[in-house]
């Protein structure tokens, strides 16, 4: 099963790097490389709220960018982080004494697009280079991979994990806003946040099999900072 899922995932970063270099323009472009740090955390049948705070865990990455146009950039990343929740933390009392807990580690290849509401880049009217700054939505398509289960207490009763039918490779699409600015002709720094659908209930390891009373679909965030190095500030 590990061999199969490993080989999926693998798949699924050749087509995602395949799809995204497809897209490049053939014109000259601003092209970046950079890194992304940040936290991840996670919404799902063992949170009762959008977010619980102590249980974000460390993230991180690397991507590329190429921006062809002023309002629109391309990126393909690679982010990796933790993902964790427990019962534990619930204010419900029953939820509390269930004691259901999971851990896993989360692996993000998307191809990206990011949305300039300002334009990301000076008017064309010349080539020297000017200050740069904007906010943006991004969204786009990714291949999530984990590798974890729940753990039940041990006087837990029928309640056994793995799940049959359990996913370790998920379709995921990332959606969220961001702010950058270049101060410098080869650098470029910024901030963004957003969360990631799976299409599934599965990316906790539990499902309406074990909790009938499931809250659907399970999204997990990334959040941080981005900072790259720009090859070229011209052509856009």
């Amino acid at each position: 099963m590990k061999s199969y899922t490993t080989n999926l995932f693998f798949k699924g970063f050749f087509l995602v790097f395949t799809t995204f270099f497809t897209l490049l323009p053939s014109a000259k472009a601003q092209f970046e490389v950079g890194v992304f740090a940040g936290a991840a955390n996670y919404q799902g049948d063992l949170a009762d709220a959008a977010i619980i705070w102590r249980e974000t865990q460390l993230a991180f990455g690397v991507l590329m960018r190429y921006t062809p146009h002023r309002f629109l950039t391309l990126r393909a990343h690679y982010i990796q982080g933790k993902l964790q929740a427990s019962d534990y933390n619930s204010s419900q009392v029953p939820v509390r004494l269930r004691g259901f807990r999971f851990s896993t580690p989360i692996r993000e290849l998307s191809a990206i697009g990011e949305f300039n509401f300002l334009g990301n880049g000076n008017d064309g009217s010349g080539d020297e280079f000017n200050f740069r700054f904007t906010p943006y939505f991004f969204t786009g398509l990714g291949i999530t991979s984990t590798n974890g289960s729940p753990v039940a207490p041990d006087d837990t009763r029928p309640y056994p994990f793995p799940e049959n039918g359990a996913k370790n490779v998920f379709v995921s699409v990332p959606i969220g806003f961001g702010f950058k600015i270049q101060p410098f002709e080869n650098f470029s720094l910024g901030i963004e946040g957003g969360s990631r659908t799976v299409f599934s209930d599965r990316l906790d390891g539990a499902s309406k099999v074990t909790i009938p009373a499931s809250r659907g679909n399970d999204w997990y965030l990334f959040g941080g900072l981005i900072l790259t190095y720009c090859f070229s500030n011209s052509g856009y």
